[in-house]
């Protein structure tokens, strides 16, 4: 799989989308272009050259996000092209650690849900919560850098909220009102679990909606009764209805626990060798945490020299680096 293939696909998904659109050579982000149109900002986001390689840190002890960002680009030896912030409803998208993640060249991913407190989907949809939309639209707007923007992730999972209807028309809303306030800065991710692209829930066409960007998926190898599931193996399904759709695939969210010795490690090195030859993808973010399970990168030894070795893969690694761009 070579740099072409990828080209060719992004330049395929690029027209399809939004009309012959022209990826820049380098892809990469214009990072103080706050009113680009919003083909502009997915090209500038997109690299035709490889795969944008991301984290989500869960802080440890007294550390600050920021903290935990630092730390684990000790962890990977390099630094992150994106961070993935997720977000309950009551806080605003743009805050402090947001803004410190775009204002020092890494590319934000915005998660915010409407949970904490629970605001139904369906009064979404009905525009009882406009005003404050768009004032967080207008935020982001006004901060200048390109974004990634999920509106709640993996809705399936969220019952209680509603169904795939209304996370539609309540999606639908949400980017009517960021295009009324032209936020052209902001690129729509609608998130599914990796299940769902499998069928699960109904499948992943009963959940997406009509107006987005790039296509986003969610998926753990938890070994479950010794359940082994390898990045293809999770991430499959997703990238061929990604084939199907020529819509670019972002792997949002990822995580591996341990195995046999040496296995986790072995993980990170075969999902690197299978993004490189899959051009449909364009992002992997994984999420260190404990959450269900045991998430972490450095839960052995041979686990981070895995990592380490898929951030320094030469999919992940463009000739400059989005960082060193920023700050020069």
């Amino acid at each position: 799989m070579g740099d072409v293939d990828r080209r060719r696909f992004l330049t395929t998904a690029a027209a399809m989308t939004f009309g012959a659109l022209a990826m820049p050579g380098t892809g990469l982000p214009a990072i103080a272009r706050p009113r680009a149109s919003r083909r502009d900002a997915v090209a500038g986001l997109v690299r035709p050259d490889g795969v944008s390689f991301g984290i989500s840190a869960q802080r440890r002890g007294t550390e600050t996000q920021i903290d935990a960002v630092l730390r684990m680009e000790q962890t990977a030896d390099r630094p992150f092209d994106t961070v993935m912030q997720r977000m309950p409803w009551s806080r605003t998208p743009a805050n402090a650690f947001s803004r410190w993640i775009g204002n020092s060249g890494r590319i934000p991913l915005l998660a915010w849900f409407s949970r904490k407190p629970d605001v139904p989907w369906n009064q979404i949809a009905s525009g009882a919560h406009d005003d404050r939309i768009r004032t967080e639209a207008r935020k982001i707007r006004d901060a200048g850098w390109p974004c990634y923007f999920s509106f709640h992730k993996e809705p399936e999972d969220e019952p209680q909220l509603g169904d795939a209807l209304a996370f539609r028309s309540a999606h639908d809303r949400v980017w009517q009102l960021f295009h009324d306030e032209e936020v052209s800065n902001a690129v729509f991710v609608p998130v599914l679990m990796a299940s769902t692209f499998a069928g699960g829930h109904g499948g992943a066409d009963r959940w997406l909606p009509k107006r987005y960007d790039l296509l986003g998926v969610d998926g753990y190898n938890r070994n479950i009764s010794g359940n082994w599931r390898s990045a293809e193996g999770i991430f499959g399904p997703a990238r061929d209805h990604a084939v199907r759709s020529s819509r670019p695939l972002m792997i949002v969210e990822s995580g591996c626990v341990e195995g046999a010795l040496g296995q986790k490690g072995q993980w990170f090195i075969d999902a690197a060798a299978v993004l490189a030859s899959w051009p449909e993808v364009v992002y992997f973010s994984y999420n260190d945490e404990m959450g269900d399970r045991n998430y972490r990168v450095d839960t052995s030894s041979s686990s981070v020299d895995g990592y380490r070795r898929m951030g320094a893969d030469p999919s992940f690694n463009p000739a400059e680096t989005w960082v060193e761009r920023a700050v020069a």
